[in-house]
């Protein structure tokens, strides 16, 4: 082999390393990745979605995706939230507000979660999933999965 040949193949295996080892730096999932595992961890956990929710005080939040998030309530209920058609950028909002079509209650298709950055958005909520503090604990570590997986190889 030439010497002109030797380069090139040299330089043709370090693109491939660097592309192989660039891919390798990716520690989290995907929104979409996420979505999926929200999605299957539903069906998978058998979770049980409810139309509306009464004596609802909000008091905290959680965002997952863009799709979903933990709201929180008072006496320490927790919902996970779906989303219809998502809601651009509610991860990296501060601060979030419920519009709610009747006082105290949350339901689903009338209500909505509001972004409140330099856009507001209105987000109607698709579905609420009733859910506790261990399922909330698992369903924050999913976006992590792809990270300790990378840690344990």
């Amino acid at each position: 082999m030439n010497k002109f040949m030797m380069s090139v193949m040299a330089v043709l295996m370090l693109i491939t390393i660097l592309g192989v080892s660039g891919c390798a730096t990716t520690d989290t999932l995907t929104d979409d990745e996420k979505n999926i595992a929200y999605t299957q961890y539903i069906i998978e956990n058998e979770l049980e979605s409810i139309k509306h929710i009464r004596a609802f005080n909000f008091r905290g939040w959680s965002p997952l995706t863009d799709d979903y998030l933990v709201l929180s309530s008072s006496f320490k209920k927790r919902y996970l939230i779906e989303l219809k058609n998502g809601c651009y950028d509610l991860g990296g909002s501060y601060t979030i507000a419920l519009k709610q079509s009747m006082t105290n209650q949350l339901s689903i298709n009338f209500d909505a979660i509001l972004v409140l950055n330099d856009f507001p958005k209105r987000c109607y909520i698709k579905s609420i999933y009733p859910i506790n503090k261990a399922v909330m604990k698992e369903l924050q570590a999913i976006g992590k999965l792809k990270e300790n997986k990378n840690h344990l190889s």
